[in-house]
């Protein structure tokens, strides 16, 4: 991750666990490489449109405000209510630019994918 990449524009992100059983009162929730999803220098989310901007990609942040670098995120805990059986986990979402001097405008598209261990 760049240290001097400033994330903008960021907006909320929400990942809800609804419904889980009650025997379950915790979850895991891990960010999974899939091909060119995650840049491997910047640890951020790649533009997954091709004639989109160039030199944007997306960050991750917690509720910390701390941006998560995804090629080494450890698993985010969440917290399943007792007596609703549901949790989520807050995040926020915005653009970032490794290289501000090759920044052109255009679509910015991402995605992540993710796992979930119940316990």
């Amino acid at each position: 991750m760049l240290a001097d990449d400033t994330v903008i524009a960021a907006k909320p992100l929400s990942i809800s666990f609804s419904n889980c059983e009650p025997t379950v009162t915790t979850g895991t929730i891990a960010f999974v490489k899939d091909g060119d999803d995650i840049d491997p220098v910047t640890g951020y989310l790649t533009n997954a449109t091709s004639s989109g901007a160039k030199s944007v990609q997306i960050a991750l942040q917690g509720t910390d405000g701390v941006t998560m670098d995804l090629n080494t995120a450890a698993g985010i805990p969440v917290a399943i209510d007792a007596t609703t059986h549901d949790g989520s986990v807050a995040l926020t979402a915005g653009y970032v630019t490794p290289n501000k001097s090759e920044v052109t405008a255009g679509v910015v598209d991402g995605y992540v994918r993710f796992s979930v261990d119940y316990l």
